[in-house]
């Protein structure tokens, strides 16, 4: 076993159960890749604050998932 169980669990808690809802939401995984790639993107800027605002800005101008960006961009902030 090359990683922890406890990191995978985390993993699976945090990033694969989110993503799979939203695919069975109905979101298209080409939507829900450019919300995620903003959504990391956006989360690397350390301002506390300033990245939810930005997130739902463009999620709203591009027509993207919300969830998708605001969960990667937490994800990124720890």
């Amino acid at each position: 076993m090359l990683v922890p169980e406890s990191v995978r669990e985390a993993f699976r808690c945090r990033v694969l159960r989110p993503l799979l809802r939203l695919l069975r939401g109905g979101v298209t995984p080409r939507r829900l890749a450019w919300s995620l790639a903003m959504g990391i993107v956006i989360g690397i800027n350390p301002s506390v604050g300033f990245t939810s605002v930005v997130v739902i800005l463009l999620a709203w101008a591009f027509g993207l998932s919300q969830i998708g960006e605001s969960s990667f961009a937490k994800v990124l902030r720890g």
